[in-house]
């Protein structure tokens, strides 16, 4: 019988599986990455940070896109105790920017002017968008599979964050009951 764990690392360094151990305790994937060098750079450029400075910036890339977005947290406690969050954040971000949210509502248009926030302009009320955010939660913990579920409560972040959105363009202007 093969041992999977020693055959995944065969041939790899320690410097690599090192590397490799790291962007596995911050959620990266060598798909973020160009080469394996960039890889390498982010994680020692990650390591200095927290040794000189005593902070981690975990830094999320969306798939084959030359843009990146980076967060900053104050300490190395607070990046680790929100690793998850960041994580689920990202998948979130990338389910709207590339998934299920681009392909059925997105019409090439930015996010704050997809057909959720322009029928609430529409309407001059989220109600739209909350009555989705709890359609989507009761759907999808019913679903059948985890990654059903999984996706479908992506779908409630990207919502939610539509309501934030569209509160925030109308800070002024209350909702109407």
């Amino acid at each position: 019988m093969v041992d999977a764990s020693k055959q995944k690392h065969a041939g790899k360094s320690s410097a690599q599986r090192f590397r490799d151990a790291v962007m596995n305790a911050l959620n990266l994937d060598m798909d973020d990455f160009e080469t394996d060098d960039d890889a390498t750079d982010h994680v020692l450029g990650l390591l200095n940070s927290m040794m000189d400075n005593q902070v981690a910036i975990p830094k999320a890339v969306a798939p084959s896109a030359p843009r990146s977005w980076q967060y900053e947290f104050r300490d190395v406690k607070d990046s680790n105790d929100y690793s998850e969050l960041v994580k689920v954040l990202h998948d979130a971000l990338t389910q709207a920017a590339y998934g299920k949210g681009r392909e059925r509502h997105a019409n090439d248009l930015p996010f704050h002017q997809q057909p959720m926030n322009t029928i609430s302009d529409l309407i001059g009320s989220p109600l739209g968008l909350v009555y989705q955010v709890c359609k989507k939660v009761v759907e999808g913990v019913n679903l059948p599979t985890h990654d059903q579920r999984v996706r479908e409560l992506l779908g409630v972040i990207n919502y939610t964050a539509g309501i934030v959105i569209w509160l925030n363009r109308h800070q002024s202007n209350p909702p109407k009951e």
